[in-house]
């Protein structure tokens, strides 16, 4: 595997820390680790921190896996902030958006504290 989770079980949300590098080759398996990881916890609320995450893909893998990702969180009870960097701020928010009009509950952030704001809702 080319990139790495750190799960922390908070009180009040799920926390994945993702680092590595993705490429096409593992960005499905990614998205299955992180679901898997979330529906094994009680939690319902995950921060998902892709600071340390090297992203290698094309738009349009960036738009499948987003797809990819939709299929396995619309529709639940999930409510997701994705903490990234604001040098990477228009991808993310593209992954975002794709999610989105798929109907999952998801919102990218900057700041970490905000990203938990969001959670606490």
């Amino acid at each position: 595997m080319r990139y790495e989770l750190e799960i922390v079980d908070k009180p009040d949300y799920l926390w994945i820390g993702i680092s590595g590098v993705l490429d096409q080759e593992v960005s499905d398996r990614m998205v299955e680790d992180v679901a898997e990881a979330l529906f094994k916890s009680r939690h319902y609320k995950l921060l998902m921190d892709v600071r340390k995450l090297d992203v290698k893909t094309s738009v349009f893998e960036d738009h499948r896996q987003a797809a990819y990702a939709a299929k396995h969180f619309a529709g639940k009870k999930h409510r997701i902030a994705s903490l990234a960097l604001e040098a990477d701020r228009d991808a993310n928010i593209f992954f975002e958006t794709v999610c989105v009009n798929r109907g999952m509950n998801i919102q990218t952030f900057f700041v970490e504290q905000d990203a938990i704001e969001f959670l606490m809702k």
